[in-house]
């Protein structure tokens, strides 16, 4: 890799690319991941190939957040890590925080069913029941809003077992919702009492979405996830969390799977705006000379790329940053921002190769769709972001630093955060919904920066561009207010003309920096002229 991509790759990547992104990027490097196939061979590969994922300790593996999220970046197969991040993650993951040993699903798929027809970001209101009999529980379905509308539960794949959350019944008392292990079927015939049935294909990665429902399930005691949010002494359950609460307790690994949808996010960013440079170089036109000119020449077309590069690069390293934290605001905050802004980056990526990209064989259309799924699972982006507003409201504000254009991120936020409390206190609150999204939009893009440190010339470049460009939508209010002198505000278009045209003749590094696969650019037919 050539030393000017260095700074960028250790900022995107941190130190450990060897233990946790190479050996995702060589799995994923396979060919036959890179040919396409219908939904139904789509998925049986996908499960063919989860005997040969690289997790060699599957209890170290989950308790590992940046090698679950490198799962979801280095995808190739949105089939293959939607199967494989549920497994590891919510299923594997959720009984191994609670102390439980794995061993006796080596062999099996593990899924997650907790969201129900009529209870999506509302799951802590599901109805599915688990109902105490003395003995062990009674699992119940009590009507068709409540099946568990999630994937991975059909007869494909092999013996399946899930761990179900429902509603814990005792003595005639809601003691909250809690998870279950529930056995699904021998991968020949469901169980008694369990009842699945198929959903057509969706877009996006293939996944056997199922309405799964029981029919008074006999679980023994043990079927009870236990955990600090409550576990049974006898025929007793101890707990010192809240009913209510103890939902969120139970489901904990979906903070987890907030990361992971974010290295959904970043991952598609790279691997798609990697090879739009890539074909913008190999693509000649005549539109706009009398020789053959590259896309890449074309500074309407290249621009626009170099800004989608920017944010992904910034994106990526806030990812960093947020491992150790993943039930922190800000990691609501980022799950919202990053899946919403990297969409943008490959929708850019997409307009720039034309109709070529929308051909699955040249792999952004599929990235794109995967990362449709990432922003409304693990929490509807729009939901996180009305439960994180006043969290982060309620932190202190830092004040403004920074001088020129890395100062307006600060100054927009004050400005925004001024609107929003006044918009909650007029009117009862009723139009606060417009400010909240202006305040975190900003309180993100200021958060994505102060992670964003530059070791370079090249990342500096790339930190200024990211910066004028997010602080033009604020230029006017900011002046409105006296913020900012209109010398400022017109000093930010000769800013973005010089970070472009530095960046304009590094691409070869920048791309250099995302790392893509080897086989990605011999796989990709619209990297290679038709004779």
């Amino acid at each position: 890799m050539p030393d000017r991509s260095s700074a960028l790759h250790r900022l995107m990547f941190g130190d450990r690319w060897e233990k946790v992104h190479e050996p995702w990027r060589r799995f994923y490097d396979q060919e036959d991941l890179y040919e396409p196939v219908p939904p139904d061979e789509q998925l049986r590969r996908a499960y063919a190939l989860m005997e040969h994922v690289p997790v060699d300790e599957p209890e170290r593996f989950v308790q590992d957040t940046e090698r679950l999220m490198a799962l979801h970046e280095w995808a190739t197969c949105g089939s293959l890590a939607t199967v494989a991040g549920i497994h590891y993650n919510l299923f594997l993951g959720t009984l191994v925080d609670a102390g439980r040993d794995i061993g006796a699903f080596r062999g099996q798929i593990g899924t997650f069913l907790c969201t129900e027809v009529e209870h999506g970001n509302g799951a802590a209101f599901m109805e599915t029941t688990a109902t105490w009999n003395g003995h062990g529980f009674d699992l119940h379905t009590p009507h068709a809003g409540a099946a568990k509308f999630m994937p991975n539960t059909g007869l494909l794949g092999g013996p399946k077992t899930a761990v179900v959350f429902a509603r814990l019944q005792m003595r005639e008392r809601d003691e909250g919702v809690f998870g279950f292990v529930v056995p699904l079927h021998d991968g020949h015939r469901f169980h008694p009492g369990v009842q699945v049935q198929p959903l057509p294909w969706k877009v996006g990665p293939a996944v056997d979405h199922c309405l799964t429902r029981f029919d008074h399930v006999r679980l023994p005691p043990d079927a009870l996830v236990e955990g600090e949010h409550g576990r049974l002494d006898g025929a007793t359950l101890v707990s010192e969390t809240g009913a209510p609460h103890r939902f969120l307790k139970a489901i904990r690994r979906v903070e987890n799977g907030k990361l992971c949808m974010m290295g959904v996010a970043t991952g598609g960013a790279r691997q798609s705006l990697g090879l739009s440079v890539q074909y913008a170089k190999e693509r000649r036109t005549r539109f706009v000379a009398a020789e053959d000119w590259p896309l890449w020449r074309i500074r309407s077309h290249s621009d626009r790329l170099l800004e989608a590069i920017a944010d992904t690069c910034v994106a990526s390293a806030w990812t960093r940053t947020l491992v150790d934290i993943p039930a922190d605001p800000l990691t609501l905050l980022a799950k919202g921002w990053i899946t919403w802004r990297m969409r943008q980056a490959m929708l850019e990526a997409r307009e720039r190769c034309g109709a070529q990209a929308l051909f699955p064989a040249n792999l952004i259309t599929e990235r794109l769709l995967f990362n449709e799924g990432a922003i409304t699972a693990e929490g509807d982006n729009l939901a996180i972001w009305a439960k994180a507003g006043p969290l982060l409201l309620a932190q202190e504000q830092e004040p403004p630093g920074g001088e020129g254009v890395e100062e307006i991120p600060a100054l927009a936020e004050a400005l925004t955060r001024t609107s929003l409390e006044t918009a909650i206190k007029e009117d009862g609150g009723r139009n606060q919904a417009g400010p909240l999204m202006d305040y975190l939009n900003v309180r993100a893009m200021r958060e994505a920066v102060r992670c964003f440190r530059p070791q370079d010339e090249t990342t500096e470049l790339l930190l200024r561009l990211f910066l004028v460009k997010e602080a033009v939508p604020w230029v006017g209010r900011l002046l409105a207010e006296g913020r900012i002198d209109r010398s400022a505000a017109r000093r930010l278009p000769k800013l973005r003309a010089e970070a472009l045209d530095a960046l304009h003749g590094r691409s070869e590094d920048l791309v250099a920096a995302f790392r893509l696969p080897e086989g990605m650019a011999r796989h990709v037919p619209m990297l290679h002229r038709t004779s």
